[in-house]
């Protein structure tokens, strides 16, 4: 209502609504509204054909960077980003996003490294003279373009080491489809695997974000012609079938998604989940400003892993296995390399040792549904 309107705090919804990347479905909903402040109208109108025409000019350069790969004999295929705007809502400008992601396979992460260098686009971590290492130490790096800070996200694999659920990447290039971009033709995951993917990297942090849920709300879309039964079981088979129970939870409770009959038939049978997705609401929009806590970033993950071997399994590698955030931290020469199995825990807790105190209990109270 114009009432309700009039005592909103609209820079904080600005900065949430950025934190979330749901800016231009915030502003396709309020454009129209009655009441809304003249100087607010101003600021989202801003920020929206800002945000559409850095995500033109991402989507031209992700068609240049696949057609070069391709040239070299590289397959790439790309995903979040412009392909999954165009996907789940047929318009480039419908999604917040500053960075592109291109999985290439593993035995061609090099070659692609060094073209990716070659357009000037360089390596937080990544190093070319050691490829092997680069790959066993993570399975992703960014490059960066240095006079626009512009940022392509390399991967070759679909997720951590400590994270080793959802589709598998060769079934991912075997049901991989083109997607028509910009004048061009790119490589990207099928619906399934798009369901699949975005399940386990919301979980995978802790469905902190708005904008996750939004992009998983739209995957369940009439639109996108999934087979709920064939969904449910390929979910069961690659670990993540309470991920995706509980993406469909929380697109239900936050924004009204109507889900296939048989996941919300699967759901009824999951009070655990339910809790768990309440939650995740209840923290979701506490901390403007600041990254989310231990609960969403740790315990989301542990809770839906399906037995204590893979819960152990999950902790003491995310715990205790090095990655190149810890070489950046302190550098020490190759022979030692084995005492940042004991740094790591010990770094961890001093960079984000003040997350601890970020939840404490919280009163419970409901969380209003969001008409996007």
């Amino acid at each position: 209502s114009n009432n309700d309107l009039a005592h909103l705090d609209w820079t904080r919804l600005l900065q949430m609504a950025a934190e979330h990347a749901v800016q231009p479905l915030i502003y396709l909903r309020l454009r129209h509204q009655e009441g809304l402040p003249p100087a607010v109208l101003k600021a989202m109108r801003a920020q929206y054909y800002a945000s559409s025409l850095s995500n033109l000019k991402l989507a031209r350069e992700l068609v240049r960077l696949t057609a070069l790969l391709d040239e070299a004999g590289i397959p790439a295929l790309a995903f979040k980003g412009p392909v999954l705007a165009l996907k789940l809502r047929g318009d480039l400008s419908l999604r917040q996003f500053n960075d592109l992601d291109l999985l290439v396979r593993p035995e061609d992460a090099g070659r692609a490294a060094e073209l990716l260098i070659r357009e000037n686009h360089y390596p937080r971590h990544f190093d070319p003279a050691n490829v092997a290492r680069s790959l066993r130490r993570c399975n992703e790096d960014e490059f960066i373009r240095p006079h626009d800070l512009q940022m392509i996200d390399l991967h070759w694999a679909l997720g951590p080491h400590y994270f080793p659920y959802g589709p598998a990447a060769e079934l991912v290039w075997q049901r991989a489809i083109a997607c028509h971009l910009e004048g061009g033709e790119v490589l990207t995951m099928g619906g399934l695997d798009t369901v699949l993917y975005l399940a386990v990297h919301g979980t995978k942090h802790g469905w902190a974000m708005l904008g996750a849920v939004c992009d998983l709300a739209a995957a369940f879309g009439p639109a996108q012609a999934i087979d709920p039964h064939q969904l449910l079981a390929e979910a069961a088979r690659c670990g993540c079938l309470n991920m995706v129970l509980l993406g469909a939870i929380l697109a239900r409770n936050l924004l009204g998604a109507t889900l296939p009959s048989p996941i919300a038939d699967r759901i009824i049978r999951q009070p655990g989940l339910n809790a768990l997705a309440a939650g995740i609401e209840r923290r979701m929009f506490k901390y403007a400003g600041l990254r989310s806590g231990l609960y969403l970033d740790w315990f989301v993950s542990l809770r839906l892993l399906q037995d204590s071997r893979s819960r152990l399994r999950y902790f003491a590698n995310r715990a205790f296995l090095p990655a190149p955030e810890d070489v950046e931290f302190i550098e020490l020469p190759a022979v030692l390399y084995l005492l940042y199995f004991p740094l790591r825990p010990f770094r961890l807790l001093l960079q984000h040792g003040k997350r601890l105190f970020i939840d404490v209990p919280i009163a419970r109270k409901r969380v209003k549904r969001i008409s996007l």
